[in-house]
């Protein structure tokens, strides 16, 4: 029995409708069409900005609900599915894998967050939230600046300057790169602190859901989002940088990522909180219904074979 219990907890946490079989379910294909059709007419309202190689744009806020309200699998199926279906719908481009693992991957972790996060409301306290998501905040953050400033080398250059010069220009970047970052996540925490306050009752969905929206800033903006804009520049033209790249280096794509996130996250933040918090009553409440409805069939079914045996 223990085996059991432990089993479902194990299935719940990846498939949070489970014992509800989504394909049978008309309320869950519905919510998810509605949420995919949002995440493809969004996608027509960004604005791209082609020198960077970024857009602005809040088009993954419905791809963060889905795997919300869906888990890690369905998140990361449905990721693929938006990416394909905006390629083709919108192309702007050839396809380049370094974007398109991008939506995937934030479907799944956005599940992955909505899940640890389902365990966890239940409880009344906040600290081991608070310090959980605090871990995994620096965590990512660490790793932004590592694997950022690794990326800066003597392999680097800048247009005119000569290879001594190009070794301190390295160095000052270093510096702008690491006080970019953590001028960003003052103003996160700071956000933070504020949203917490201002929302008394709802602090667990706000600490979670600013996880999901930093861990889309970090991972998805600043890492892949520049390596992926100067890999792709370089895919398109047989291996040679962008003239932006060699004048100015990684600088010329990162800084303004730091500047949009700075503005966009605190947006999203709200925006995702706010859905949320409107509708998952509705979405546990229908799923209550359902998983009634299901249980009842069942017993149904279970009675009519005794009475045939």
């Amino acid at each position: 029995m223990q085996f059991l219990n432990k089993e479902k907890k194990i299935i719940n946490f990846f498939f949070p409708f489970y014992p509800l079989k989504l394909t049978k379910s008309v309320f869950m294909i519905s919510i998810i069409s509605i949420l995919i059709g949002l995440r493809l007419i969004l996608n027509f309202a960004t604005i791209k900005i082609p020198e960077f190689g970024m857009s602005i744009s809040i088009a993954h806020t419905p791809l963060m609900i889905i795997g919300w309200l869906f888990g890690p699998v369905v998140g990361l199926l449905v990721g693929f599915l938006t990416d394909t279906m905006c390629y083709f719908m919108n192309p702007s481009g050839l396809w380049f894998w370094l974007f398109a693992i991008q939506e995937p991957l934030l479907g799944f972790l956005s599940g992955l967050v909505a899940s640890i996060y389902i365990i966890r409301k239940s409880k009344q306290s906040i600290v081991f939230d608070l310090i959980f998501t605090r871990i995994i905040v620096y965590i990512f953050f660490i790793i932004c600046l590592i694997y950022m400033c690794g990326f800066i080398n003597s392999n680097s250059r800048w247009e005119g300057v000569s290879k001594i010069d190009s070794k301190s220009f390295i160095n000052i970047y270093k510096y702008i790169v690491i006080s970019c970052l953590i001028l960003f996540i003052i103003m996160f925490e700071i956000f933070n602190i504020f949203a917490y306050k201002k929302n008394k009752g709802r602090e667990k969905l706000i600490i979670y859901a600013s996880l999901i929206c930093f861990i889309n800033a970090i991972l998805f903006s600043f890492i892949l989002g520049t390596i992926s804009a100067i890999e792709y520049y370089k895919y398109l033209h047989d291996g040679i940088n962008s003239p932006n790249f060699i004048k100015y280096g990684y600088m010329f794509y990162l800084i303004p990522r730091i500047v949009k996130e700075s503005i966009k996250t605190p947006i999203q933040i709200i925006l995702l909180s706010s859905i949320l918090y409107m509708i998952i009553p509705i979405f546990k409440n229908q799923l209550k219904y359902e998983s009634l409805t299901w249980s009842a069939s069942n017993y149904c079914k279970n009675i009519r074979n005794v009475m045939w045996i």
